[in-house]
């Protein structure tokens, strides 16, 4: 992810979020979109929702080489990536009869019953001034729906272009910074809802953590210590200062899990380290934090309470899954002596089994 990526808008990272499903469901019955907004900061975001595969297959088809048969997910990627360069050249962004040059990548989605997602993502800077947009893309071969959001009235400017058809002129009008109280409250919300009840990885790390910990105290000390490294790596992070590939950071995750899990079958009280490796852990997590937060964007003028609110919306997401299972478990199980044997062990036998799974899933999905 570009840095002009990590800085996306409030209102424009909420506006994608909406756009998801019609995006999703446009893709699924064969319809390219063009999706392009505009940030308070004065700058575009161009985005072509298209699996990995059929991007692939297109630029294979510009560029007049054979197609990749049956293609790994990692050839699809490392397709992609050869052929951003290419792929800039295909996409014109054009303000007032000039082009603008912006950032390119190609953003990876989750794959659900229809198959591998992604976008195409063109990311660049507003001239000083620019009243019109128009817009080219040379890498479709039928008729697509092109929306610009930014009018006046708040509804997106929808035209029908073929193939490599030149848009007509679009006014549009830039956004007015978000609010300190629309950060807020959009970013705690976007941190609870990335564990509850989206992170399961994450709900599962937790609950490894409480089950070996059915006692309050030394439970929150643990939580405690989890949330202060993943503050610290997801700001570092944040700040261009750390970064490590998904690639590397997911499989690490799901490895954390099991690590735990079967620190659990193994010991039926806590050690005096566990602390430590939580926080280690935290760490890395952190730095999974932090990939959600690229694709979301951040404020530029707002950097600092987005952050501070992605952190306390992931803390009360992990605050609340533990109230949960101390509800539902601990406050009448705990003082059973059957408690480890019949909650703890299988419980983190099934947790230990989930994450190695997902191990050998991520690893495969990167590498494979």
């Amino acid at each position: 992810m570009s840095p002009a990526q990590k800085n996306w808008s409030l209102p424009f990272a909420a506006l994608l979020l909406l756009l998801a499903v019609p995006a999703g469901r446009a893709h699924e019955m064969g319809i390219p979109e063009v999706i392009v907004g505009f940030s308070p900061e004065g700058e575009y975001r161009v985005e072509i929702p298209v699996s990995p595969g059929q991007l692939l297959q297109r630029v294979e088809v510009a560029e007049g080489k054979a197609l990749t048969i049956d293609p790994t997910p990692r050839q699809m990627i490392e397709g992609i990536e050869r052929g951003l360069p290419a792929m800039r050249q295909k996409i014109r962004v054009i303000f007032d009869g000039k082009d603008s040059a912006g950032e390119i990548s190609y953003l990876e989605m989750e794959a659900d019953e229809a198959g591998e997602h992604g976008a195409l993502v063109v990311v660049g800077a507003v001239p000083p001034g620019a009243k019109e947009f128009q817009f080219v893309y040379k890498l479709v071969f039928t008729r697509y729906a092109l929306k610009v959001h930014g009018q006046a009235g708040g509804e997106p400017k929808v035209m029908w272009l073929e193939g490599a058809e030149l848009s007509p002129p679009v006014s549009f009008v830039l956004p007015p910074p978000p609010t300190f109280g629309e950060v807020v409250k959009t970013y705690v919300y976007l941190g609870f809802t990335h564990i509850l009840p989206k992170g399961l990885d994450h709900i599962l790390f937790v609950l490894g953590l409480f089950l070996l910990s059915a006692r309050l105290s030394p439970l929150l000390w643990q939580v405690t210590a989890f949330t202060a490294a993943h503050t610290v790596t997801l700001a570092l992070a944040t700040f261009g200062l750390v970064s490590l590939p998904a690639s590397i950071v997911e499989p690490l995750i799901a490895l954390s899990i099991v690590y735990v899990a079967i620190e659990n079958v193994i010991h039926e009280k806590l050690g005096r380290f566990r602390v430590v490796v939580v926080f280690a852990f935290g760490l890395l997590h952190g730095l999974g934090f932090a990939g959600v937060l690229h694709e979301l964007g951040l404020p530029k003028s707002q950097l600092v309470p987005a952050l501070l609110s992605f952190n306390v919306g992931v803390e009360l997401g992990q605050l609340t899954v533990i109230a949960l299972a101390w509800l539902l478990l601990a406050s009448w199980a705990r003082q059973k002596e059957w408690y480890h044997r019949r909650v703890v062990v299988p419980g983190s036998l099934l947790i230990a089994a989930i994450g190695a799974y997902w191990t050998v899933e991520r690893i495969w999905g990167a590498f494979g």
